[in-house]
């Protein structure tokens, strides 16, 4: 769990190949399917969340639109955990 600059709560839902995002503000859930079991999140002041995923490596959201992310390169294989 983690919460970014605008105090939007953020969850890597390991087990769903999701990660949420709860915006206080609205009372909204946002969630993004990423086709990887996560396990660590964080957030930068730059605007991105950051997850480590099981086989993908670690996946980079942009903070506003979670639905644009990417694979980090050179982070793929499993074994990526924690933030």
């Amino acid at each position: 769990i983690t919460v970014d600059a605008d105090q939007r709560i953020w969850l890597a839902m390991h087990g769903s190949t999701s990660i949420g995002r709860y915006d206080p503000m609205t009372a909204r859930w946002t969630v993004v399917n990423v086709g990887q079991n996560c396990h660590g999140i964080a957030a930068d002041a730059a605007g991105w969340v950051w997850a480590a995923c099981w086989d993908a490596g670690v996946i980079r959201l942009d903070a506003d639109d979670p639905m644009s992310f990417q694979v980090v390169a050179g982070t793929g294989g499993r074994g990526s955990k924690g933030m």
